[in-house]
């Protein structure tokens, strides 16, 4: 699923991840909300959102970062927490708490160091070497988060 960095829980050493409408259904917690709410970024009206919190459990964030003359995926494993959901299905947005595989201080340090952008891709359920793997043949340049210190690795 899309999804966007948000607010960092220093106390908790977790990243409030959040994006206002584009989502995938079947990684919810329970059933989403669909609303229908004025789109204030142009003049074509009137959109349709769905929203949720994220299901818990075991996911890669997935960054592809455009370089200067390519791209470089960034992959990090981690985990969605089952906790900051005890008011239901957020308004306007779907959200989850995200636990890095490091500190998060150090991960941030290490995202920022690999060029991490704003905006991600959330994958559950995946082996993080099929995604390099598949990183490697699209031309990308791989770059690995890893548990070692949350430092950068490129991957050859």
């Amino acid at each position: 699923t899309f999804t966007e960095m948000f607010c960092p829980d220093w106390e908790k050493d977790v990243l409030l991840l959040s994006h206002m409408g584009e989502s995938n259904p079947n990684l919810a917690k329970w059933k989403p909300i669909i609303s229908d709410l004025k789109f204030n970024y142009n003049s074509c009206g009137d959109t349709v959102g769905m929203y949720s919190c994220m299901r818990p459990g075991s996911v890669i964030l997935a960054n592809l970062a455009p370089m200067q003359d390519r791209f470089r995926l960034i992959l990090t494993q981690g985990e969605i927490l089952d906790e900051g959901l005890e008011f239901g299905a957020y308004r306007y947005s779907t959200q989850g708490w995200y636990r890095p595989c490091n500190p998060l201080a150090e991960f941030l340090e290490a995202y920022s160091d690999a060029g991490g952008t704003h905006h991600s891709a959330l994958v559950y359920g995946a082996d993080i070497r099929e995604l390099a793997a598949f990183g490697k043949m699209m031309g990308f340049e791989v770059h690995v988060i890893s548990q070692e210190g949350g430092r950068s690795i490129q991957c050859t």
